[in-house]
C-alpha cells in the first residue's frame, strides 16, 4: 500500500517531480510559499532528510515553478516557470552546471519548444538529448498531449513530434517518465475506463 514519505507535510500541495539517476535525491513541488517552488530531499542513513528549497540563483522566484528534471550526468537541469519574459503561459527553461560547480542563468528553450500556451513536465532521456514534455499548444490533439524533441550538437531542438494515439488522446495526457533501460514509460492521463480524474498508466 502507498505510504506518505516522511519528509512530506500532508497539509500542503506536494508532488514528486523527479528522482536523480542515482536515486539518492528526490525533487518535489510544494506550495508553502504561496506560488509554488521546487524543493529537494536527500536519502541518507536509510531515510529521506527534510525538504530544502533549491537554492540556485534565479531558479525559484515569486512566480510559479512547477517541475524540474536533471540529466543523468547531473550537468543540466530543465524546469518550468511562468515568470515574466517567457513566450506565454508556463515555459520550459534550461540551466547548465558550470566548471565552477555553480549553475548558469536560466535559458528559455525558445519558440521551437515553448508556445503561447503551457509547456510542462520535462523529462530528459538517458541519452541527455531527447526531451519529452506535455503541452496544450496548437499541435495538441486534445487537451494536454505528450511531445518529444531532440537536441543536436549545436543545442538546437528538432520540431516537436506529438506522440500520437494511443499514448495521446482527446483528453489530458501528462507527465511521461521512463525506466533507465528506456523500455517502459509511465504517464498520467484522463481517459475512459479510468478510476476518475488523472490515473497512472504503464506503456511498454
Amino acid at each position: 500500500e502507498p505510504t506518505r514519505l516522511s519528509m512530506c507535510d500532508g497539509r500542503l500541495n506536494e508532488a514528486t517531480v523527479t528522482v536523480s539517476a542515482d536515486e539518492r535525491r528526490i525533487y518535489t513541488y510544494e506550495d508553502r510559499t504561496g506560488n509554488g517552488d521546487i524543493y529537494y530531499a536527500d536519502f541518507r542513513m536509510n531515510k529521506f532528510r527534510d525538504l530544502t528549497i533549491l537554492p540556485y540563483s534565479k531558479f525559484n522566484t515569486p512566480y510559479w515553478e512547477t517541475h524540474c528534471t536533471v540529466t543523468p550526468d547531473g550537468l543540466q537541469m530543465y524546469f518550468v516557470s511562468d515568470r515574466p519574459g517567457g513566450l506565454g503561459g508556463r515555459d520550459i527553461y534550461r540551466m547548465v552546471k558550470l566548471p565552477t560547480g555553480a549553475w548558469s542563468a536560466p535559458m528559455n528553450l525558445g519558440p521551437t519548444i515553448n508556445t503561447p500556451y503551457d509547456e510542462e513536465s520535462p523529462f530528459i532521456a538517458v541519452d541527455n538529448k531527447t526531451l519529452y514534455y506535455y503541452s496544450n499548444g496548437p499541435l495538441s490533439m486534445g487537451e494536454f498531449d505528450i511531445f518529444v524533441s531532440v537536441r543536436d550538437e549545436n543545442n538546437n531542438w528538432s520540431t516537436p513530434l506529438n506522440l500520437g494515439y494511443p499514448i495521446n488522446s482527446a483528453g489530458d495526457d501528462r507527465c511521461i517518465s521512463f525506466t533507465q533501460d528506456n523500455r517502459v514509460a509511465y504517464i498520467s492521463a484522463v481517459r475512459e475506463g479510468g478510476f476518475g480524474d488523472l490515473d497512472l498508466y504503464r506503456i511498454k
